[in-house]
């Protein structure tokens, strides 16, 4: 009897250990409901978004010179570099995972992560060139950078904004937006001159360059700030091309916007959503 009950015992474990795997086996082809895919691009837009905080946080501290937030700007900035070089490593599985969407575009999320990991590093960058400017001189390179124009950064934030929206839902992006954002950068020509001849402020600094300002050490720091966040707009403007190839286009309008053309096609390759995505072409005429 005993070893009666206990081949029923034996039996009953294999079945029930049976069905156990053979359930699991058929749920293993069951899409899940979080993907690698979808949690990278949520991830890219969080950073998007921590982004443009971070820039509101530096330009605040170039206007208010508040010793006490340094160091919380500077731990952030650490942060959202070490977060986007984590999600680098996850990044490589997302290849491997079934989807009916079609292939995963890794090149263009590429591109995205390392657009914003460059923006991580220029506002670093520009941190850094504020810490070491004096009062007079950070606000000279806010008004030579329009980064104290609240139209001009109306525009940059606002960027900043559809970019982390459309990542994090997977809807397209507008034709028409604030980009290409240079070109109101350097709306103004300077030349050799460190303020503008028609701002009525000049903050007690030389109007035009000369040897003497040549030789001072604020106006090296002056001219980093400018390249910083020259480089800053650029890739600004290059991230939401990047945003574009991923999520794609909509309100399309012809005979407005940039030169180059779209071509809507039935994959997206964002993991979810119900956007039609678009491939990036170059010109056929210039």
């Amino acid at each position: 009897m005993p070893s009666h009950d206990a081949d029923v015992i034996f039996q009953r474990r294999f079945v029930l250990v049976t069905a156990g795997v053979f359930a699991a086996f058929i749920a293993s082809f069951l899409p899940p409901a979080t993907t690698i895919r979808r949690y990278q691009r949520r991830s890219l837009a969080t950073t998007s978004g921590e982004i443009g905080a971070l820039y509101c946080a530096i330009v605040s501290f170039a206007n208010a010179k508040n010793e006490d937030d340094i160091n919380e700007i500077n731990l952030s900035l650490s942060a959202i570099r070490a977060k986007l070089l984590r999600s680098k490593t996850l990044r490589t599985n997302a290849v491997y995972e079934f989807s009916l969407r079609g292939p995963w575009p890794a090149e263009r999320y590429h591109t995205l992560w390392d657009i914003q990991l460059q923006i991580a590093y220029s506002l670093s960058h520009l941190m850094s060139v504020f810490k070491h400017l004096d009062p007079a001189w950070a606000r000279a390179l806010l008004r030579r950078t329009r980064l104290d124009d609240p139209e001009f950064q109306g525009d940059v934030l606002s960027v900043m904004t559809m970019i982390s929206t459309a990542l994090r839902s997977g809807s397209a992006l507008p034709q028409i937006s604030p980009c290409p954002l240079l070109d109101r950068f350097m709306s103004r020509y300077h030349g050799l001159e460190v303020i503008h001849k028609e701002s009525e402020e000049d903050y007690g600094l030389p109007r035009t360059l000369t040897l003497e300002t040549l030789q001072n050490e604020q106006y090296l720091f002056f001219c980093v700030g400018v390249s910083t966040a020259y480089g800053f707009i650029t890739r600004l403007d290059q991230l939401m091309v990047a945003a574009k190839e991923i999520v794609g286009e909509q309100y399309h309008i012809q005979g407005l916007g940039s030169l180059r053309h779209y071509v809507k096609t039935s994959e997206f390759g964002a993991g979810s959503g119900t956007t039609t995505g678009v491939h990036f072409r170059p010109p056929q005429e210039v």
